[in-house]
């Protein structure tokens, strides 16, 4: 089992979640709230992970959802000459009373919108952009990516691959090391004609 730390920095966003799965298992992603850290602007949540292979994304709630406010000046209006100065002031009073209809009920409409949000509504979903690996098919989202990650024996792994002899061949120190530089354009670009050369770099 191993303790990880999901963290996305979204400083704006009101909620921010986690949308995770085992890569093996034939179902859809959980979706996991994250808190919020307001000195550092992050989200994080942090679970206990068996040993496998998982794929995760995270999901936003972003604030395009919302209906913009009119603006709060009042619509100009000029003086109709052919009417009374009476007949204006009812006009303007009309107008004024007519805008602040509309922004109360444009934020009467948002604030209920809030009250109604929900974990799956208006939510943006993306691949964590600093995913060490990605995979374009394992989605329930067939237009989005996924991040991959990987535990073995209690730990995070980056690279499957078993190193198997660094613990018995002895290495060169780095004092008598010869490094060579070499372009593979000047060996007619193919690797086979570089490597039929090795005899004479060794000597």
């Amino acid at each position: 089992m191993a303790s990880y730390t999901f963290e996305l920095f979204a400083s704006y966003n009101k909620k921010a979640g986690l949308r995770l799965k085992n890569a093996n298992a034939r179902m859809f992603g959980l979706d996991i709230s994250m808190e919020f850290n307001e000195e550092d602007g992050h989200w994080r949540v942090t679970m206990d992970l068996p040993d496998g292979i998982y794929h995760y994304q995270y999901k936003v709630v972003t604030k395009s959802w919302f209906e913009p406010e009119p603006e709060s000046a009042l619509p100009e209006y000029n003086n109709d000459e052919t009417k009374t100065s009476e007949e204006n002031e009812q006009i303007q009073t009309d107008l004024r009373n007519e805008h602040d209809k509309l922004v109360e009920e444009v934020k009467e409409r948002n604030k209920k919108r809030e009250e109604e949000i929900t974990f799956t509504e208006v939510w943006y979903t993306f691949v964590d952009p600093y995913a060490t690996e990605v995979d374009e098919r394992g989605s329930d989202d067939p237009f989005r990516s996924v991040g991959v990650l990987i535990f073995k024996n209690g730990r995070k792994i980056v690279d499957e691959y078993e190193w198997k002899y660094d613990n018995h061949v002895p290495l060169v120190p780095n004092e008598k090391l010869i490094i060579y530089e070499l372009h593979v354009g000047d060996f007619e670009d193919k690797f086979v004609n570089l490597t039929a050369k090795m005899d004479y770099f060794v000597q």
